[in-house]
């Protein structure tokens, strides 16, 4: 009646499966399973750091790459309140179990603020000063990043030669709402840390040193070249900006593949763009912030250049900064096959008006260049409204592939102009 062999759920439900008892493998088995094989499994789980701590705990043998891969996302900081801890760690660097050689990524804080600080800051800060910790801080074989904060031109020559002592294999450094009180002591800190590829300035000054882009107490000629960077972060002020790209293009800076500056003004924007015309061929990525004007930006040298990120921008007259037509006025001046361009909106009341006053037809026909033929992404990062956002811009936008658009919610660095 049911002709050859019967797949019925109702049978197969009540058929009894053999019940199989996982063992685990015998010890001279799993002895000769080389190490490098549990490192590649254990490296797709670097994502997740409660898996990689769960597997710190399975046995001996997965140990060391389970930490390893665990602290390779993982950022330490010490601020004033954990200090006086965190050094008795590193004095016991040498017992069996410490942290100290693993640690990858190092946030120190002098302070707890992000905020630009002034000189004369007032403030108990005795407890945890850079001049008198940094030397004690020995031991970080696998240190890769630092950040140091909240400095208020309150450090002496005993940071850079803890830094050459104690950090010289440091590949990346952010200084973050940072006050030195000389452009010495910025040549002096680069100096210490010559395997430095990646630098990110925010919030950072020389105090009342550098004006107008120059300082006025020593030429280009006697400053020391640049680091062979080839990330160069820098989310700083007007006249920081431009002395520090003034000395980046004297020296021939030509390493850098990632860039990120701001727009301020037209005297600046010519600063970056004599930049861009000697480093600018082998740039790959640049971020523009700071978007007050295009005025006097060429960003034509970039031949090399694939992605474009800008913004954020604002919408309305009385906001800054930003201007409807800052993007389009940007990408008209650039003649590289782009693949992915970001523009960053500050959406201030998301109201229609707000959003009808992006340059869209501008936009359309940049994007009519022969340079963004090969341009396969093109997003749009808003504040808010993006159900909106997207229903206008594929309205506006409805001769580009819509496969090609995007609109997402902006991340929180981004909003904080750290993207």
């Amino acid at each position: 009646m049911w002709g050859g062999s019967c797949h019925s759920p109702l049978l197969f439900s009540r058929t009894k499966m053999p019940t199989i008892t996982s063992r685990p493998l015998p010890r001279s088995l799993t002895e000769l399973i080389p190490p490098e094989t549990y490192d590649q499994i254990l490296s797709h789980l670097r994502g997740s750091r409660s898996s990689l701590i769960s597997c710190c705990l399975v046995c001996k043998a997965w140990l060391p790459a389970s930490r390893h891969w665990l602290f390779s996302t993982s950022k330490v900081t010490v601020l004033r309140t954990n200090a006086n801890a965190f050094l008795e760690l590193v004095n016991r660097r040498n017992e069996t179990f410490t942290i100290i050689p693993l640690i990858q990524h190092l946030i120190l804080e002098q302070g707890g603020s992000h905020r630009l600080p002034f000189l004369g800051a007032h403030g108990n800060h005795e407890n945890f000063q850079f001049d008198d910790v940094l030397c004690k801080f020995d031991g970080l074989v696998s240190l890769r990043s630092l950040r140091l904060g909240w400095i208020r031109a309150d450090i002496g020559p005993r940071v850079p030669i803890a830094l050459r002592s104690n950090f010289h294999s440091l590949s990346e450094l952010e200084l973050n709402s940072v006050v030195l009180t000389s452009v010495q002591q910025f040549f002096d800190i680069l100096g210490a840390l010559p395997n430095l590829e990646i630098l990110s300035l925010f919030s950072f000054s020389f105090g009342y040193e550098v004006m107008d882009g120059r300082v006025h107490t020593r030429t280009m000629e006697s400053t020391p070249p640049p680091p062979p960077l080839q990330v160069f972060h820098a989310n700083i002020k007007e006249s920081v900006t431009q002395f520090l790209f003034t000395w980046l293009t004297f020296h021939g800076m030509s390493s850098l593949h990632t860039v990120a500056f701001g727009l301020f003004s037209k005297q600046t924007n010519e600063v970056l763009s004599d930049f861009l015309r000697e480093s600018g061929t082998r740039i790959q990525a640049l971020k523009i912030r700071d978007a007050y004007t295009a005025e006097g930006i060429d960003l034509s040298p970039c031949v090399n250049l694939r992605v474009l990120s800008l913004g954020w921008i604002c919408l309305l007259p009385e906001y800054a900064p930003g201007s409807v037509r800052f993007a389009t006025e940007v990408m008209q001046t650039i003649d590289s096959n782009l693949e992915e361009v970001t523009i960053v909106i500050r959406l201030e009341k998301g109201e229609m008006k707000e959003l009808d006053a992006f340059d869209w037809k501008g936009l359309t026909q940049v994007l009519q260049k022969p340079c963004f033929k090969g341009l396969k992404r093109l997003k749009l990062s808003v504040s808010g409204r993006r159900e909106i956002m997207t229903k206008v811009a594929g309205e506006r936008l409805s001769t580009i592939p819509q496969k090609m658009l995007e609109v997402v919610q902006w991340t929180l660095s981004e909003s904080h102009s750290r993207w």
